[in-house]
């Protein structure tokens, strides 16, 4: 809590009005010696007389519910680890072929059958045509 708060220096209820505040200080006065009834009156008129003035130090006195500025980032989340060696290098066939002869595939990087001939496409239908326009 700060001390430079009126409401936390002389033990507020932030959500209190006038009537309440002056009553709270009334009574801290009749205990206060000379000096502290002179704060006690000007914190009174502070909080009384300029209702602008009262909110904001009543919304100041809730703690910070923001993050700090500068906090470390969030932590990345798990992604899906990306293949790495041949796994990253299984290529269609036909597309192998048609990115030219430097990217083709090289023999011992297992290559995805041809379409016409692809396993699963031929589980569904086996007796149909090939596929227009693959070779």
């Amino acid at each position: 809590m700060s001390e430079s708060n009126l409401f936390d220096r002389w033990n507020l209820d932030p959500s209190a009005g006038p009537q309440a505040i002056t009553e709270r200080l009334r009574e801290a006065m009749e205990e206060a010696d000379p000096p502290t009834a002179v704060e006690l009156r000007r914190a009174w008129e502070e909080l009384t007389m300029h209702p602008k003035r009262r909110i904001a130090e009543a919304l100041s006195t809730f703690p910070e519910t923001r993050p700090p500025i500068g906090r470390p980032p969030l932590p990345v989340r798990a992604t899906v680890p990306t293949p790495a060696g041949d796994e990253a290098r299984l290529v269609h066939a036909p597309v192998a072929g048609a990115l030219g002869s430097s990217t083709t595939p090289s023999p011992t990087v297992r290559c995805l059958p041809a379409l016409e001939r692809d396993p699963l496409l031929r589980a569904r239908n086996p007796e149909a045509a090939p596929l227009r326009g693959v070779k």
